[in-house]
């Protein structure tokens, strides 16, 4: 997919890749179609929250998994920005592989990668 042309613009931002920061603390980095939002992307939020999974029309849909500011992480099924089903883990409780997809912003073919840290070399690796 080619990158998108110049800055954000929802008339020209389509089937590409980019990067739109709003004004309120708002940023997203993936897909977009129609100037929307669309395929697999990440977005963050100052305050803390971040999600890495697919997206549709603008919104959360499909697999993702979000960051609470918090650090509680829902992973799972999204639709239309709700979170539908999947697992929510508590802080402190979260397993190594969630915690690498935080790391490398990483969803392959729709679905969460299992990803786990090499301690001896410090690199990631997802299956």
């Amino acid at each position: 997919m080619p990158k998108c042309p110049g800055i954000y613009d929802p008339n020209t931002w389509h089937n590409c890749k980019g990067t739109y920061e709003h004004e309120d603390a708002f940023r997203y980095v993936g897909e977009f179609k129609h100037g929307k939002y669309h395929g697999k992307g990440t977005s963050s939020r100052m305050a803390g929250d971040k999600y890495v999974g697919e997206w549709k029309d603008g919104s959360r849909h499909g697999n993702g998994a979000m960051l609470l500011v918090y650090g509680d992480i829902w992973v799972g099924q999204w639709k239309n920005d709700q979170w539908l089903s999947g697992e929510k883990y508590e802080k402190g409780e979260i397993p190594s592989d969630i915690i690498a997809l935080f790391k490398i912003d990483s969803v392959s073919n729709g679905h969460i990668m299992n990803c786990y840290e090499d301690e001896q070399t410090g690199h990631i690796y997802c299956d």
